[in-house]
């Protein structure tokens, strides 16, 4: 089983806040209810590309639903 990660799909919490139309402390907010699930390397803490999409169609949904 491999633990490797494709590091081109990997994006900064600052373009999370933007690809969801959102905050970054929104965005970290995210993270602490299990929504999304960072990846560190080194210092620095990134979320995968396919995760953001998928909570974003998520968000979505739910928001055509109200």
């Amino acid at each position: 089983m491999s633990n490797l990660i494709d590091i081109e799909h990997l994006v900064t919490f600052s373009y999370a806040a933007r690809y969801l139309h959102v905050s970054r402390p929104t965005v970290y907010a995210y993270v602490e209810r299990d929504r999304l699930h960072p990846v560190s390397i080194g210092a620095n803490r990134y979320i995968h590309l396919l995760e953001l999409q998928a909570l974003a169609a998520q968000l979505a949904q739910k928001n055509n639903g109200k």
